[in-house]
This record gives structure tokens, C-alpha cells and sequence, in this order.
């Protein structure tokens, strides 16, 4: 067991001894996105949210530009099944359960998508919250999360018109229809600095407002947009033991 197995671990035991909400690591996000939250795995089992190599990336990189001083705005090119659009819907869920006064909207492509990212990722993590650290959502319904203790909700659409996020998160963007009028629409009322804006998507072929927002991302060095393309051999589940 490394030094950082350790901590975790010594984490789960001390939230496990602690019964009251007074609990000094309660502060830290990133002490919570790993010892609160439970997932449904690939394979539909009940599982602890532990953050994978690529997830860990995306949030090094947020962590740098946070340190940095510099806006949340993220392009990201991913391989499909590897985490992103969990690790971004547990970390928005987790923003709006603990922070006053967040609104964070999911911005699917389809429908389907979008009950889906609701039903499996973001409803199934906020049930599985424990007992003594949970609290009741006043608008549970299937598409939205909201509470009153936080004055913050968590909505996951496929229309950003009438809403006024301050976390942004677009998923699957390269499948979008009039993806650039959507997301010049969306842009206009998220904060730069407070606000937190994410674009990712798996390629859909040569063309399109995601192939050209990540190519003028990638070859401008004064873009706000700071692309990050996760490499599918560096998933666990990608790679296989040489005997």
C-alpha cells in the first residue's frame, strides 16, 4: 500500500467512525469525491467511486488552472467508457450537495442520453449518499435535483434555453445539433472566473463545431479554452498484463 492508498484509506475508516456532520474532512472536495460517493459500475454493480488514471488528469488539470487563477474552461477529446461524463456529473452533484447558491446544468445530446446521465449517474450517486450526511431534495424529479439547504440544483437537459448555469457541462458535443448557437447561447450567462464551463466529447469525424473548437484550441496558445485529450491505452481497462 502506497502513501496515497493509505490516506484513503485512513480516510474510509474515519468517516466510517465519525457519526456528525462536524467532520473536519467534509471541507476538502477532493476528499469527498472519493469517500462519499458511490457509482454503478460498467458491469452494473454498486461501487465506490475511486477516481481512475484519465479521471485523475481531468482533475490535476482543473486543480492547475484553479491554483493558476485562470477560468474552468475545458475542451476535452475522449475515448468512449473511460469515466469522463461520470467524473464531471458526481463532481457537479457533489459542488451543488455541499456549496451555496450553484447551478449546475448537463447538457446532453439526445433525450434518451440525458435520462440516462440523470437516472444511472446523478440520481443513483445522490441515493447512495450516506444517512447521516443526506439531505432530502425538495424538486426530485427525472431530470433535476435541487435543495434548499444549499439553495443549489443540479439539471441534466438537452436545452439550455431559460437557464442561467454557472457550471456548464456539455457532453457528447460533436453529436450536437447547432452546437455553435447552443453554446454561444450558454456561454453568454456563465461567470468566467466563478463559473466553470466543460466540452467533451469522443470524435465524430472530420468537421463540425467540436472538430474546429478543438483544433483552434490546440493550435491557439491564448485560447481560454484549455483542451485535454485522454488517451484510451492509458485506462485500466485498455491494457492487458504482457506474461
Amino acid at each position: 500500500m502506497n502513501i496515497a492508498q493509505a490516506g484513503r484509506a485512513y480516510g474510509r475508516l474515519h468517516l466510517a467512525r465519525d457519526k456528525t456532520l462536524d467532520d473536519p474532512y467534509l471541507a476538502d472536495p477532493a476528499w469527498r469525491l472519493e469517500h462519499l460517493y458511490r457509482i454503478k459500475s460498467k458491469d452494473k454493480k454498486d461501487s465506490p467511486f475511486i477516481l481512475n488514471p484519465l479521471q485523475e488528469q481531468i482533475a490535476g488539470v482543473i486543480k492547475k488552472l484553479k491554483v493558476a487563477h485562470k477560468p474552468v474552461r475545458l475542451i476535452i477529446l475522449k475515448p468512449r467508457q473511460v469515466g469522463c461524463t461520470t467524473f464531471f456529473c458526481v463532481r457537479e452533484l457533489d459542488q451543488c450537495f455541499w456549496t451555496e447558491n450553484q447551478f449546475a446544468a448537463v447538457i446532453a445530446h439526445r433525450p434518451d442520453s440525458a435520462h440516462t446521465i440523470f437516472a444511472e449517474i446523478v440520481k443513483f450517486c445522490y441515493d447512495k449518499i450516506p444517512t447521516r450526511y443526506q439531505k432530502k431534495a425538495y424538486n426530485d424529479s427525472v431530470c433535476q435535483l435541487g435543495w434548499r439547504s444549499t439553495h443549489s440544483q443540479l439539471k441534466v437537459t438537452t436545452d439550455i434555453h431559460g437557464i442561467t448555469p454557472n457550471l456548464l457541462h456539455l457532453t457528447e458535443v460533436s453529436r450536437f445539433n447547432n452546437a455553435k448557437e447552443l453554446i454561444d447561447e450558454a456561454l453568454q450567462g456563465v461567470p468566467l472566473m466563478s463559473g466553470e464551463v466543460i466540452q467533451e466529447s469522443t470524435a465524430n469525424g472530420v468537421g463540425g463545431y467540436f472538430y474546429d473548437a478543438w483544433n483552434e484550441a490546440i493550435e491557439d496558445p491564448e485560447s481560454v479554452w484549455q483542451p485535454l485529450f485522454l488517451k484510451w491505452w492509458e485506462h485500466p481497462d485498455y491494457t492487458l498484463l504482457v506474461p
